[in-house]
């Protein structure tokens, strides 16, 4: 027994038009187009903008600042060189710290023991550099003084190191 289908009565219906389908084909190209221009533009590279020409944030240099960086890595530069033995350079980095303090106050700083330094935390309004210096100094005098073979506290202190404790009072003393 076979069934067959009688299939002549049957018509087309027509659900939608032309345009419609055209439409949304032509917005789904406009979409893809979109998508990929977004894509293609977000992928670059950026380019770098040029920089501030003003120093800006709590670690910035000013070019005051750099002078004496300048100076502190001179001083390693040539004893990096031979030029400038270790008790030289320790002396060097002594005397740039007490000649930017001394700049930084308006006091002379030159010839100050550390006492005086300690003294002086009273009669100035720059106490925090006041205390850095004196730390810093108080570190650079065992290298710079003592016997290095006899004093384990120095053993292993280097220029490089001092140099750091000066570029450091140098970085935060506050103007």
């Amino acid at each position: 027994m076979t069934q067959t289908l009688d299939v002549s009565t049957l018509s087309v219906a027509q659900t939608g038009s032309a345009t419609t389908l055209i439409l949304l084909a032509v917005t789904a190209i406009a979409i893809a187009v979109c998508l990929f221009a977004a894509a293609r533009a977000l992928s670059r590279p950026s380019v770098p903008t040029p920089p501030s020409s003003r120093a800006r944030g709590a670690h910035s240099r000013s070019p005051h600042q750099n002078a004496w960086r300048s100076r502190v890595e001179d001083v390693v530069r040539k004893n990096h060189s031979g030029t400038m033995d270790d008790d030289e350079a320790y002396a060097a980095l002594a005397r740039i710290a007490r000649e930017f303090a001394e700049e930084s106050t308006g006091t002379p700083m030159g010839s100050r023991t550390l006492s005086d330094i300690s003294e002086l935390r009273s009669t100035t309004s720059h106490t925090d550099g006041i205390d850095m210096l004196r730390h810093t100094i108080a570190a650079i005098y065992p290298a710079e003084f003592s016997a290095r073979r006899r004093n384990p506290l120095v053993a292993d202190t280097t220029v490089d190191d001092a140099a750091e404790w000066v570029l450091n009072l140098v970085d935060r003393w506050r103007r």
